[in-house]
């Protein structure tokens, strides 16, 4: 069993943007500095598998996609706005889409979250592909 020891020092504003900012590294997801990110060296996805993944995800997780893909970066409370869900049914509808990358090991993130910030992000090649499918 994993042990650790955190200590953190700060006001408590400061404990929650540290502590999703920890949590994003260990799920893997990049570590967003401004308008660049920090990611471990990947195969690039094709456009054969990013029709692949496209297919197998959920018709609700298209939804969500659809709408991120006009603004790439956009905020927690703007995407939710747009499809008209939580951020607890937008969650629960991408878990489709996490289940789906399994299938594709090796591959980089396509979506990631930035929760200091409340934002989400789309890897730009990810946005251009949805565009088109529509």
């Amino acid at each position: 069993m994993a042990r650790f020891t955190l200590t953190v020092e700060g006001e408590h504003t400061e404990f929650r943007d540290a502590l999703h900012s920890i949590l994003d590294t260990l799920e893997g997801n990049p570590v967003v500095e401004g308008s660049s990110t920090t990611t471990v060296e990947s195969d690039p996805w094709t456009p054969e598998e990013l029709a692949q993944l496209w297919n197998i995800l959920q018709s609700d997780a298209r939804a969500i996609l659809k709408q991120l893909a006009k603004n790439p970066d956009a905020y927690f409370n703007e995407l939710q706005a747009a499809v008209g869900m939580t951020g607890l049914q937008v969650a629960g509808r991408l878990s489709s889409l996490g289940h789906a990358l399994n299938q594709f090991p090796g591959k980089p993130q396509l979506i990631w979250r930035q929760y200091p910030a409340r934002q989400y992000h789309m890897a730009p090649e990810f946005a251009e592909f949805i565009n088109q499918q529509s």
